[in-house]
């Protein structure tokens, strides 16, 4: 039986592209299960997504994954969850009826893949095929995001030149602008009969030149009345006729990143018009249906966990769902980083709205609820107000001196280029900043 802390379905169920085309195991990888000096050969470019399923790579993290011993490369998920959050293992391991937290060993041998989990034992070769894609369309964004990389943001890459801080990194490479890997891209869907799932990032997915012309390329092949599609966006760009494609798909998750509903998501994001965004969420909450969901993605960190719990409560009260990912790397972003009077301070604001979560979910039938499901809301929303609070009472690292430093090295940095004073942003840690240099 495999450990239950750390069996995950995501080598034998995922796929995942990078920026540059390279492929990974999962989009939550601490980092590749193979050397970044094997980006080029590990790439659709020149290897196919089924050959890239069955690679020594592949082989390899299948057969860690039933040794049971924790992978560096999931690290993050371990983080996660011993903040108590819904880890990206826990989430896959429930599409496929594993139940991680609850009766993991009986769901896991009544499972109707478990001969397929159980045959990688020994050699990581499976039969399966990826059902569920996570593909980055590029990196060309239009925000600059202070927690976010290079390979994600053109812009944080245009940054990172200005400040003579690329190297040798060919961070504007997009793999959707190689002719020859777009089409091995959209023989490999067509080849793939039982694909479940497209999940998509950037970047910013809205502004690929690509986006709409696959769309238009799945419902004339017909795809669209079983394949599901769900991508992360910013929430600066709306188009209806961008809508109304997505509405003819048999599901559609759109998933805005926002950090708070707050003018302080704006110097988190920076670049972006919150009031904007938010005319852009209501926009889309309108139409939404069983089908098509809204879901609101958020980053827990120092910079918006003083009023993270507006947030959750906006959540709550306009029924939408938080899919969250709290923050592990920089470290200089971290919650754990902040003096200890101020978390006390800020935890103060998450004890009502705990409470009043904990009675709501007490009214209501007590059973599973995934992340996602709006209708169970109270439940997964007292998840994310719990997982939070659980941030602000962590051990500070022990060099937090230095992060401290360097988070305020940062912000002056980003506030430089675009002309931002985070002193008028936060209020309740200006006396933190200004002792540490700001």
């Amino acid at each position: 039986m495999p450990n239950r802390n750390i069996f995950c379905n995501v080598p034998w169920t995922n796929l995942h592209i990078y920026w540059d085309g390279s492929y990974g195991m999962c989009c939550s990888e601490r980092h590749k299960v193979y050397g970044n000096h094997d980006s080029s050969q590990y790439n659709i470019k020149k290897l196919s997504p089924s050959d890239w399923y069955n690679s020594k790579p592949m082989q390899d993290i299948r057969i860690a994954m039933h040794q049971g011993d924790k992978m560096s490369t999931c690290n993050g998920c371990y983080i996660e969850e011993s903040y108590g959050a819904e880890s990206k293992r826990i989430k896959e391991n429930h599409k496929s009826i594993i139940f991680t937290e609850q009766s993991f060993d009986r769901s896991y041998e009544q499972n109707p893949s478990v001969n397929i989990f159980e045959d990688s034992k020994l050699t990581g070769k499976t039969t399966a095929v990826p059902i569920d894609w996570h593909v980055d369309l590029g990196n060309e964004c239009n925000l600059a995001c202070k927690m976010c990389i290079p390979e994600a943001s053109s812009k944080i890459a245009l940054a990172y030149r200005r400040w003579d801080m690329l190297g040798d990194n060919k961070i504007f490479e997009n793999w959707t602008n190689d002719d020859d890997a777009w089409a091995n891209f959209l023989e490999a869907v067509k080849q793939t009969p039982n694909l479940n799932r497209l999940h998509f990032m950037g970047g910013e997915p809205l502004i690929n030149s690509r986006l709409e012309p696959l769309l238009d390329y799945f419902i004339m092949l017909g795809m669209n009345r079983t394949l599901s599609l769900s991508f992360v966006t910013n929430g600066t760009i709306y188009r209806q006729s961008l809508v109304d494609k997505l509405l003819q798909f048999a599901e559609c998750d759109i998933e805005v990143s926002l950090e708070s509903i707050d003018k302080t998501n704006d110097y988190i994001r920076q670049g972006s018009k919150v009031e904007n965004t938010m005319a852009n969420i209501e926009k889309l909450k309108l139409q939404t249906s069983k089908s098509f969901r809204l879901i609101m993605r958020s980053v827990p960190q120092l910079l918006n966990i003083n009023s993270y719990h507006n947030y959750i409560e906006w959540c709550w009260q306009n029924r939408i769902p938080i899919v969250s990912i709290p923050l592990k790397r920089p470290l200089y972003l971290s919650t754990a980083i902040l003096p200890e009077s101020i978390r006390n301070k800020l935890l103060e604001n998450y004890l009502p709205l705990h409470d009043k979560l904990q009675q709501a979910v007490k009214k209501q039938f007590n059973s599973l609820a995934p992340n996602r499901d709006a209708s169970r809301i109270e439940s997964t929303l007292l998840r994310e107000c719990s997982s939070t609070m659980t941030q602000l009472t962590q051990e500070s690292p022990a060099d937090v001196e230095i992060q401290r430093k360097e988070l305020i090295v940062w912000l002056k940095r980003w506030d430089t280029l675009y002309n931002l004073d985070a002193l008028e942003y936060y209020p309740e840690y200006k006396e933190f900043f200004l002792e540490y240099g700001y």
